[in-house]
């Protein structure tokens, strides 16, 4: 003989079984979405926007125009990436800026500002760097990259 359940017994072994599936359904989609979109907190941390770049580098492989040049573009890229924006090659690095106006916090924007003024100077007015406009530069970049380790809301 089979022992019978009583309705509400069936009721919430079904609507449990139903909750469970869906719970897992929904944990499934959302791993392949972080898998897809490489938001992971190992990826942001593995993100030149939030580790040191190695900026002297730069500097030893390329003359002081270049560097600076090849830094910033590389710095804009990456950007624009990771904040998932399309920008038309036809654009320029200014229109590149106020597309990114924005997208990041006001204080990192206000760096990048000051970081193209003397890549403007280098890339169109043919301006030879000093070192201390190099210094200036490059204590920029390391405040921009130190400014994606605040907690969010944290500006100076």
């Amino acid at each position: 003989m089979v022992p019978v359940i009583d309705l509400e017994t069936a009721f919430w072994i079904t609507f449990d079984t139903a909750l469970a599936s869906i719970a897992i359904y929904l944990l499934i989609k959302y791993t392949k979405l972080k898998k897809n979109t490489g938001t992971t907190k190992s990826d942001a941390q593995a993100n030149p926007l939030y580790k040191s770049l190695d900026i002297r580098s730069y500097f030893s492989t390329y003359d002081k125009k270049r560097a600076v040049a090849t830094l910033f573009n590389d710095i804009i890229s990456e950007i624009t990436r990771v904040n998932g924006l399309t920008i038309p090659k036809s654009s320029t690095m200014k229109e590149v800026l106020i597309r990114l106006d924005n997208t990041i916090p006001r204080y990192t924007y206000v760096l990048l500002q000051d970081m193209y003024e003397l890549y403007e100077r280098i890339r169109f007015g043919n301006h030879d760097p000093t070192d201390e406009e190099i210094n200036e530069f490059v204590n920029k970049i390391e405040l921009f990259t130190e400014s994606f380790r605040r907690p969010v809301g944290v500006e100076n």
